[in-house]
């Protein structure tokens, strides 16, 4: 009897030793669970950083394309006044300047000369074109 005895003392206390330790695990878990939300959360700002920059970039390379489109409109028209033998041009000029308040600028110079002016156009584009590839170099980086 006193075997039988032992033995319920200890199949009761067995049950008590696996609450404490699933009670001291408790607090782990929640401590897991913690730090893993805040690293989903770094990991979610992170990425929305990077999505952000991305737009930033691709909303450049809008930019830069519309403004591709407006030098070749602008050099097609220099063209023709190449063609015709123009020294200037009444359709656009090339002006510098010191910027100074509001409407008050101190010109330096301005050049109107066809030729010029589209060598000059035609050299922006080719920049133009370099900020192109290097943007979508960048965007398409992290997608191969």
């Amino acid at each position: 009897m006193s075997n039988n005895k032992n033995e319920a003392t200890k199949v009761a206390q067995t049950p008590k030793t696996a609450q404490t330790s699933q009670v001291a695990e408790q607090p782990k878990v929640a401590t897991d669970r913690n730090a893993q939300a805040k690293s989903i959360g770094e990991i979610l700002e992170s990425q929305l950083k990077e999505i952000q920059r991305k737009k930033k970039l691709a909303d450049n390379r809008s930019i830069f394309l519309r403004k591709k489109s407006e030098l070749s409109d602008c050099i097609t028209a220099l063209n023709d006044d190449l063609i015709s033998g123009n020294f200037d041009n009444d359709k656009f000029a090339l002006k510098f300047g010191r910027k100074g308040d509001y409407r008050d600028e101190h010109m330096i110079f301005t050049i109107a000369n066809p030729e010029i002016l589209t060598k000059f156009l035609a050299t922006l584009q080719t920049e133009i074109d370099a900020s192109i590839t290097k943007i979508e170099k960048e965007l398409l980086q992290d997608i191969a």
